[in-house]
């Protein structure tokens, strides 16, 4: 699976969790007050049923770039409900001690060792704890390759090997502020 393929497996997921979410826990007049809140005129959405009209509802937000505001709106009316995703202002946190080793193009072994902590936002997107800590590996590695090859004036690697041990990840949810 390629990153586009597994990007649209993840937000059909996001979409089917949110959608039946929303089903559980609104009635029809609800969601007609959620959706007049969210300036969407709910007659104007397509649908002959009430699980059509949610599905249209969630595609017509997302084409606008919305679904923060829907999820945003959804945890204010709903706040003890666990919503799928995270809100906007999530922080991951990632600690860990490493190794790194490896070649340049022309041969030249290094290798380096250090600690990292690492803090990354999120920021009004939806993410799994799958693709939250994807995100935190991908930072990672770059902190590696940035700050432990680059620094020492190594460019071009052509065998990189990273060892990572100690490793302490948290996520804190900008609602709570709990992990």
């Amino acid at each position: 699976m390629n990153k586009e393929e597994l990007a649209r497996y993840r937000n059909s997921k996001f979409r089917r969790e949110l959608r039946n979410s929303i089903l559980r826990h609104f009635n029809l007049d609800e969601l007609k007050v959620l959706a007049h809140d969210l300036s969407v005129n709910w007659d104007a959405i397509s649908g002959e049923t009430i699980n059509l009209k949610v599905k249209e509802l969630i595609d017509y937000l997302d084409r606008r770039g919305s679904l923060s505001e829907l999820t945003r709106e959804l945890r204010r009316e709903r706040p003890n409900v666990a919503w799928p995703g995270y809100p906007e202002g999530t922080i991951i946190h990632v600690k860990f001690e490493y190794s790194a080793s490896g070649k340049t193009y022309d041969g030249e072994p290094f290798i380096n060792s250090g600690k990292a902590d690492i803090t990354y936002g999120i920021d009004g997107e939806y993410f799994d704890d799958g693709l939250a800590f994807a995100e935190a590996v991908s930072t990672t590695a770059d902190h590696v390759y940035i700050f432990e090859v680059e620094k020492k004036g190594r460019f071009g690697i052509s065998e990189l090997h990273v060892s990572i041990t100690n490793l302490e990840a948290g996520i804190y949810l900008s609602d709570s502020g709990s992990e």
